[in-house]
């Protein structure tokens, strides 16, 4: 018996990714011992440049968790420091504009896998502003560990990121992805230094 193969004839140029409007929960987390997990909320809108390229416009709330050296409790004579250390959590506000290109998404429709809520593997570059604390006026005698910076805030960075996002349904979707986030501060707080962190992100969001 003969087996029935299926062609999709769909023209190549009708294929096209989706505007979306979408609340989501996302979880981000990097190398950090005393770093928790950092938890955003927020709403995005993903617009069509092209048949495979979007743009994501972001706005969120996050909050970052960590314990961290304070003021300097005392000094050696060899000038070896010792800090204070206290629990204390940050609350910022947050929005990014994200150029996203799914790359293998013609691919996945002609191939017949699912492509709704765009579904698939992307690559893309957010630029995000992070707002100052909004619920901590930190003192300027901090000492300077990297999580320092992240509950501070005033920061632009750019973040290179490879991910996948998969549709549980047509209206629920989930996503992973892997960024490497180059940060310039903009606050004035002594001492604190531009830096580069590799983030683990997911996401899940509602469309509507």
């Amino acid at each position: 018996m003969a087996q029935e193969v299926y062609f999709n004839d769909t023209p190549s140029d009708s294929i096209k990714i989706s505007k979306l409007d979408c609340i989501h929960l996302g979880i981000s987390s990097f190398s950090r011992n005393n770093m928790l997990p950092i938890v955003s909320v927020g709403y995005f809108r993903e617009l069509r440049l092209s048949n495979t390229i979007g743009l994501i416009i972001d706005t969120n709330i996050k909050n970052v968790l960590t314990t961290m050296k304070t003021s300097i409790s005392s000094i050696s004579v060899d000038g070896y420091m010792q800090f204070n250390s206290v629990f204390v959590d940050a609350i910022h506000g947050s929005f990014s504009i994200e150029p996203r290109w799914y790359y293998a998404y013609k691919n996945r429709y002609l191939n017949g896998k699912k492509t709704v809520l765009n579904s698939g593997w992307f690559v893309s570059l957010p630029i995000n502003y992070e707002s100052g604390s909004l619920n901590n006026d930190f003192p300027n005698d901090f000492s300077i560990e990297i999580p320092f910076g992240i509950l501070v805030g005033n920061y632009i960075s750019a973040s290179p990121q490879i991910g996948y996002r998969y549709a549980l349904s047509d209206k629920l979707l989930c996503e992973a992805s892997l960024k490497y986030s180059i940060e310039i501060y903009t606050s004035n707080v002594p001492f604190i230094e531009n830096s580069n962190k590799g983030y683990l992100n997911y996401k899940i969001g509602y469309c509507f």
